[in-house]
């Protein structure tokens, strides 16, 4: 398929692919950038059925359309990294993609900065060097970028509905202080940091069944779901009076590259979208 040039003179767009995702804020999020900045361009959400096929005909539509990227969300982030032509180090260490950039040599550049969108808030709430326990919950690409986000500065077990799954993640680092949990590891005060990189809790699914005591006293539990933003293990953990990270503070950190790489803008700061965030999503309920 020839692969046109990307028109410096045209408006450019941006996309998500995932199934399902209604739910995401990314449209909302970069058309208010987009806006802030008297910046021109567009950003569209494109359901894409989770077979691999569909998945990669949707993205070579979309390379075809001269469009300069997409994000992508869940089931899709695994395949997003295999098949991308140039892969960045970061996708490398994750093992999968939340970005794949259409370069104007016909080529698909695959990033993942889903690992800012980790690093950023828990290095605002934990000190410079602190070691922390962790447990991530889930086994695809989020919980990938996760690990890869905090594999230095953490011992980090790894939980999920499917035990096969959980290990076959942690495996794939060849790391001693990252594994597959067993039920022996989940012991009362166990964690510094339980961060929920799965869908449960996510609207239309499962919620996520959140034992605080396995936190630490002063333990942080971070829930990646935004959609709602108070997850009910969220509010089961402020209630239990636990330090909470929600899904805006990823989602706003992991944002910004692809604002600077598909629109070319500086986002503006975090607490002036986060209020934009909030009030859209006020109104949408």
């Amino acid at each position: 398929m020839p692969t046109f040039p990307i028109d410096p003179e045209r408006p450019p767009f941006a996309a998500i692919l995932g199934d399902p995702v209604a739910q995401s804020l990314s449209p909302a999020l970069h058309a208010f950038w987009l806006r802030s900045r008297g910046a021109k361009g567009a950003y569209i959400a494109v359901r894409t059925p989770a077979d691999d096929a569909s998945f990669e005909q949707h993205v070579r539509a979309l390379q075809a359309l001269g469009c300069r990227g997409a994000n992508i969300t869940k089931p899709h982030k695994l395949r997003a990294f295999q098949i991308a032509d140039v892969k960045s180090e970061r996708s490398k260490l994750a093992g999968a993609a939340n970005m794949l950039s259409f370069r104007p040599d016909g080529k698909i550049h695959a990033d993942n900065s889903d690992i800012i969108g980790v690093s950023s808030p828990v290095s605002k709430v934990f000190e410079d060097g602190e070691r922390l326990r962790t447990l991530i919950i889930g086994a695809g690409g989020a919980a990938g970028g996760a690990i890869a986000a905090l594999k230095g500065r953490a011992d980090i077990l790894v939980r999920n509905r499917t035990q096969a799954n959980a290990e076959a993640l942690a495996a794939s680092f060849q790391a001693e202080n990252i594994r597959a949990a067993i039920s022996a590891d989940l012991t009362p005060g166990s964690f510094d940091l339980i961060l929920n990189a799965s869908s449960l809790g996510m609207t239309g699914n499962p919620p996520l069944e959140l034992d605080t005591a396995l936190l630490a006293p002063n333990g942080v539990f971070f829930d990646a779901v935004y959609a709602p933003l108070e997850t009910a293990a969220l509010k089961q953990a402020k209630d239990a009076g636990v330090r909470t990270i929600d899904g805006l503070d990823m989602l706003i950190a992991q944002a910004g590259e692809p604002a600077r790489e598909w629109f070319g803008i500086e986002p503006p700061e975090k607490s002036e979208t986060r209020a934009f965030l909030e009030d859209y999503l006020g109104a949408s309920q």
